[in-house]
């Protein structure tokens, strides 16, 4: 089935934005954990503070994007992953109708039902921003407006910080186009933000300066190199998987036949599979060689899901059957890939055990009104999110204690401080110990989860509230 209709189309992705908008608000809870809480307040606080802009591990170009539904809250930060998402799925169909392909509808479930795409819809996460970048360039390709696909891709960086190595690939796409010209273009984006940040930063090279993961690989450590393989049923959703599988062999098969011809096939194997494969292959080498912060996170494979919904569609496209039976294949697929995420996940989504500590903790700060006028020293960032204090005012919060020796020289006296088993020992570097046996600080809460929960590095989490005395 081909969209020569636009009316299908809007009908699908008009009720795909209605169902994840009410899911949106409907969810107290949101995967991504601290980080996702992270990304919103630094969206939510950018106008206020504007070097948030600019800050590399917030990823410029997701936080002014979302920036301005940040300003409305939470929850309507959301929707802005709500808007990308759609809008990939969008953009999806039109490159597969480009290639003049058959049941491009099917890209629209494969995307937005896949597992780990669907649990980071709602969210205030940077993966889906990612995903939409790779597809606006390879559109932008595939219509020809090389200038357009060059300067989207250069972009990517400024999403996620890994986007740099894809840029290679459209560089080789537009030399054997010969599109020359357009070559410049992909330093667009590091150009563009590095002129925005060289008056704050003081030079012109502050992006290579300011690398934020300095250090988290002794942190984090590493894992196998068959870890995302091992992974891919749980992430992309076996019929996903098992489609790509078939859309692989086929596009390779004729990847190899058309290499000299630089056709369609010839590039979206280029484009769309060696994207997906570079990803894949680069994140799989980092976390087995415990290198560029990665902590083995099967959600960064949400950036590639689209790239993996065109490869299916693709294959399912190359099946040597007739047209009735493939499109029996694309229904059988379209309902267990929809079923897969509601049989997964509760639905809404709720928060997680150690959050509800969090919450719980909170409200008992609050209701004992411990914060009123007291500088507030928290590990967990989502400690703020819960107590509704702006982070980044340095006369009412600290992000942890800095000097983790002598912590009671570093918080002056009526100072509340929240320690909690996950981020206090392991981004803080702050022993429990070092509070509980000092005679400067005095315990005045502790709540633990009723079934012990052990987090990052074998920790137990619990959750501490001392006062400096």
């Amino acid at each position: 089935m081909k969209f020569k209709s636009s009316t299908f189309l809007i009908f699908l992705l008009a009720v795909s934005f209605v169902f994840f908008a009410v899911l949106s608000f409907l969810s107290e809870g949101s995967w991504g954990g601290a980080d996702n809480v992270v990304h919103y307040r630094i969206a939510h606080y950018a106008f206020k503070y504007p070097h948030l802009f600019l800050d590399l591990w917030g990823k410029p170009l997701f936080t002014i994007l979302s920036s301005p539904l940040a300003q409305l809250g939470y929850h309507y930060m959301r929707l802005f992953n709500v808007i990308v998402a759609i809008l990939t799925a969008f953009l999806s169909v039109k490159i597969l109708d480009i290639l003049k392909l058959k049941d491009t509808y099917l890209a629209i479930p494969s995307i937005l039902f896949s597992p780990i795409y669907f649990v980071l819809v709602p969210t205030a996460m940077t993966e889906l921003l990612f995903g939409l970048i790779i597809i606006l360039a390879i559109y932008f390709f595939f219509k020809e407006n090389f200038v357009l696909s060059s300067v989207a891709i250069s972009f990517l960086p400024f999403a996620r910080n890994e986007g740099f190595i894809l840029i290679p690939i459209f560089f080789l796409a537009f030399l054997l186009k010969k599109k020359y010209r357009v070559l410049p273009f992909l330093v667009t984006g590091f150009v563009f933000f590095s002129l925005l940040g060289w008056k704050h930063f003081g030079s012109f090279f502050w992006i290579l300066e300011n690398n934020p993961y300095t250090g988290a690989a002794s942190l984090y450590g590493s894992g196998s190199l068959l870890h995302f393989v091992d992974r891919s049923p749980q992430v992309f959703g076996i019929p996903l998987v098992v489609l790509f599988i078939v859309g692989l062999f086929f596009a390779t098969r004729n990847f190899i036949k058309d290499r000299l011809c630089l056709r369609y096939t010839f590039f979206f194997y280029l484009l769309v599979v060696g994207s997906a494969l570079t990803y894949f292959a680069a994140h799989s080498y980092v976390w087995w060689k415990g290198m560029g912060g990665s902590l083995g996170l099967t959600r960064v494979m949400a950036g590639i899901v689209p790239l993996f919904a065109l490869t299916a569609v693709y294959g399912i496209n190359q099946i040597p059957v007739k047209a009735d039976i493939r499109r029996i294949i694309s229904i059988i697929a379209i309902v267990v890939i929809v079923y897969i995420p509601f049989q997964k996940y509760q639905i809404p989504f709720q928060i997680d055990a150690t959050e509800k500590l969090v919450k719980e903790t909170s409200s008992w700060l609050l209701d004992h009104e411990w914060i009123s006028d007291r500088l507030i020293f928290y590990y967990d960032p989502v400690f703020c999110h819960y107590l509704k204090l702006d982070p980044f005012d340095q006369e009412r919060t600290r992000e942890q204690i800095h000097n983790r020796e002598k912590p009671e020289e570093s918080v002056p006296v009526g100072a509340i401080v929240i320690w909690d088993g996950h981020f206090g020992p392991n981004e803080g570097g702050m022993p429990l110990q070092k509070l509980r046996h000092s005679p400067a600080f005095k315990q005045i809460y502790h709540v633990e989860p009723k079934h012990e929960i052990t987090v990052l590095n074998g920790h137990k989490y619990e959750i501490f509230v001392f006062e400096r005395i």
